[in-house]
Parts: C-alpha cells; structure tokens; sequence
C-alpha cells in the first residue's frame, strides 16, 4: 500500500523497487536492470561511480 501512496504522489509515474544490498555495486547493477552493466568502478574519495554496458544495452540502462 505504501508504494501506491508514493505512485499517487508521482501523478502515477512507474516506480522500480530493489532490494536492498551493502554491496554497492550489486545495487548499482540492480538499479540499472533491465540493462547488463558489464562493470562498475567506485571512486569512494569523490563519492562517484562509472558503469559500463555494451552500446546496445545503453538505452536500457537510461531507462528508455
């Protein structure tokens, strides 16, 4: 019920739901499903990450 409430609040846009992990990259990966992320780096000191899919994937990992 609660994800319907978040649902209403977006003005009914599509809302992706991942369990959670520690592991940073799994969830990185995992958020990017439906796309195969080949690899992921994480530049802890900036607090950033790259990832990397095949170019047919790309479209997939933005989410369109």
């Amino acid at each position: 019920m609660r994800v319907k409430a978040v649902v209403d609040e977006l003005f009914g846009e599509k809302v992706d739901i991942i369990n959670y992990t520690d592991d940073i990259k799994e969830l990185i990966k995992k958020s990017l499903s439906p796309a195969q992320v080949m690899d992921v780096k994480i530049d802890e000191e900036n607090r950033h990450a790259t990832c990397y899919v095949l170019d047919e994937e790309k479209l997939k990992a933005l989410g369109k």
